[in-house]
């Protein structure tokens, strides 16, 4: 079968929207998972990893808010910082984010200075 030039570069163009609807494009406010059960948070284009299920529920995120997506596709994501939890509602081992980018652990329910350390979220 002889295909022409037009006709391959309909079919490529026929393909490469096919594979753009393959996944859905993340916004965003967007939580996504990978194969290993990871779950980030789209924010300001960038994935921003949750460090645990216990700062997922203490930010207020719902686990059926969670989309699997391949892992090439979160790859292809730029890589943010990882979230912390506020400290209202932060329980030990827990990081919180204080002011002028400090960041604590909370210790026998008390704040420790994590020293050296920046956050920007």
């Amino acid at each position: 079968m002889t295909m022409t030039t037009k006709s391959l570069l309909t079919a490529i163009l026929a393909l490469g929207i096919a594979a753009t609807n393959l996944f859905a494009a993340t916004k965003d406010g967007d939580l996504v998972q990978n194969s290993k059960g990871g779950v980030f948070l789209i924010k300001d284009g960038k994935r921003c990893g949750v460090p645990s299920a216990k700062v997922f529920v203490a930010l207020g995120y719902k686990w059926e808010s969670v989309t699997k997506i391949p892992d090439a596709e979160l790859e292809a994501i730029p890589k943010g910082v990882d979230l912390i939890a506020p400290y209202k509602t932060a329980k030990d081992g827990d990081l919180i984010k204080g002011s002028k980018g400090a960041v604590f652990l909370v210790r026998d329910g008390k704040r420790c200075l994590v020293p050296n350390v920046v956050v920007f979220i």
